[in-house]
């Protein structure tokens, strides 16, 4: 698990984008110790794009959120969710993936996860 310092660092980077997300309120934050491979298995992304070894931080929120400067259509409503995905690669915390959906994400499988709230 990450030490206090990274701790408040991925909290931070959190909590920006569920502000850029248009939800400063969630109702739970995780953050899940894994690999990249595990979750680029798990959204279905090439692991090769980024060494499959690289330590990450999956970063979980439950809210209701809204990608406004998402890529959508023109003239189509930006996509919403419940459910806002950061995955932070754990030497720089560069952000690899941000992800909305409306399913019920839990990644507690994937390695040892933390409560943030």
């Amino acid at each position: 698990m990450p030490d206090d310092a990274t701790l408040q660092a991925i909290t931070a980077a959190l909590r920006d984008a569920e502000v850029q997300m248009g939800d400063d309120t969630p109702s739970e934050e995780t953050v899940t110790t894994a690999d990249w491979k595990a979750i680029a298995t798990r959204f279905g992304s090439d692991p090769a794009q980024y060494d499959p070894t690289t330590g990450v931080y999956v970063l979980h929120a439950t809210g209701e959120f809204t990608g406004e400067g998402a890529r959508h259509p023109a003239g189509t409503p930006a996509p919403k969710g419940t459910s806002l995905t950061v995955v932070l690669d754990a030497s720089g915390l560069n952000r690899l993936v941000l992800r909305l959906s409306s399913d019920d994400d839990d990644y507690r499988e994937l390695g040892p996860t933390q409560s943030l709230t």
